[in-house]
């Protein structure tokens, strides 16, 4: 009987040939060891929940601090310029990442309905981007971040207020997980 790779499954049966691998994986590897096999598995090097595609779960504080940073971060009225006060919760979101490297970060921007539509859009673009540049310079890698701008299109509450288009003016910090 061959056994190429000395894994204990015979070639024939073997679906990673090259690669020692576990029995009940028919000869492919579990890296990190948490029960999905690394063809499978999105976080290969990084032990997590099988129901969560073999990555780590994101703790409930820090999901809290990703929708805590929708009040929290600030920008100057009408510009892409952060406010110094949000570097704070900017950092703490660039902790985040560097505790679950295996997840990518989606950056929404969007705007209230007061103005043109075109300057809207554009500023919700830059806002997000602005984000994703402070984040780049607290080392956290440019392609592991996608920012968008929404303009008004997607509000939270109707823009008849004051305070209404307050929240309608915010940032938004969802993490994910890369497809396999």
């Amino acid at each position: 009987v061959r056994d190429t790779d000395k894994d204990g499954v015979e070639d024939k049966l073997d679906e990673c040939l090259l690669i020692a691998g576990k029995t009940e994986f028919k000869g492919c590897p579990d890296t990190d060891g948490d029960s999905v096999e690394d063809r499978l598995d999105v976080c290969p090097y990084t032990a997590g929940k099988p129901e969560n595609k073999g990555c780590p779960v994101v703790e409930k504080k820090d999901l809290e601090k990703l929708k805590f940073a929708v009040k929290a971060v600030k920008f100057q009225t009408g510009k892409a310029v952060l406010l110094k006060e949000s570097s704070k919760i900017l950092t703490d979101i660039a902790d985040i990442l560097n505790k679950y490297p295996d997840y990518l970060l989606r950056i929404e921007g969007h705007t209230d309905n007061v103005g043109k539509d075109a300057k809207n859009q554009a500023l919700s673009e830059q806002r997000a981007q602005a984000c994703a540049t402070f984040l780049t310079g607290k080392g956290i890698a440019a392609t592991r971040m996608k920012s968008s701008g929404f303009g008004k299109t997607k509000p939270v509450a109707d823009n008849k207020t004051a305070a209404n288009r307050a929240k309608n003016r915010r940032v938004e910090f969802n993490l994910y997980l890369p497809e396999k």
